[in-house]
């Protein structure tokens, strides 16, 4: 029985990064260098997408990675990146899906955070109700009372409050057309077979808590008028 990787890597090309910016000669950026870090994956056993139902033929055990990049959302004044990473290793029970989202201005390409986007901070009350009703699940939470389990005493050590509120971090939020959208990792709030949970704020909320500047730069009808013609 023989052993190999099946990789892929799907990403948005560099002069397409930069036509995405109003600025394409503003090259240090935040928008470019956090492009640069998508993980690189072994040249060897690289395959197009279409080519991985390919993988595991031949009797052979296959492990499979991939990174993708995706634009999630665009219009005059922002964009959202999505970046996705998949890895599963030869003979394991199943394979580990880690998703970011981030958000850059189309002026400078610089990464808006969470401190940019609200001027009422009291929306992470809001939206830690939400994730406890909507998102975190029962066995998760009977995990966390055990503490022989070693993802829980991971969790401890970090501690669970921290885990929650994880939708504040740089990766964790992104906008839509529907409004922010927030979204957990496998196994962070939940168990492995609820996926990645998300929940959607819709914009007549959002409105409320973030600077006005920065909600017109994302929703206002006014910012969708010039879609870049390199994405369409």
């Amino acid at each position: 029985m023989g052993y190999y990787d099946c990789n892929h890597i799907y990403a948005i090309d560099p002069v397409s990064k930069l036509n995405i910016l109003h600025r394409p000669d503003f090259m240090m950026n935040d928008f470019i260098t956090d492009s640069i870090q998508i993980l690189p994956l072994p040249n060897e056993g690289v395959v197009m997408e279409s080519n991985l139902s390919l993988c595991g033929e031949g009797g052979m055990k296959m492990g499979v990675s991939s990174q993708r990049e995706n634009i999630e959302f665009i219009n005059n004044d922002i964009v959202s990146i999505e970046s996705n990473s998949y890895f599963y290793g030869a003979g394991a029970a199943h394979g580990h899906n880690k998703v970011y989202h981030f958000i850059y201005g189309r002026e400078n390409g610089m990464k808006l955070g969470w401190d940019d986007l609200f001027k009422d901070k009291s929306i992470e009350k809001y939206i830690l109700d939400r994730v406890m009703k909507e998102l975190v699940s029962e066995i998760y939470l009977e995990f966390v009372r055990n503490d022989d389990n070693r993802l829980v005493q991971k969790v401890h050590a970090i501690g669970f409050k921290t885990v929650l509120m994880n939708f504040k971090k740089s990766g964790y939020f992104t906008i839509l057309n529907e409004g922010l959208k927030v979204q957990y990792n496998e196994n962070e709030i939940a168990s492995y077979a609820a996926g990645e949970p998300s929940l959607i704020v819709p914009k007549k909320i959002l409105k409320k808590y973030m600077y006005p500047k920065i909600y017109d730069m994302c929703f206002s009808d006014k910012s969708r008028i010039k879609i870049i013609e390199a994405c369409e």
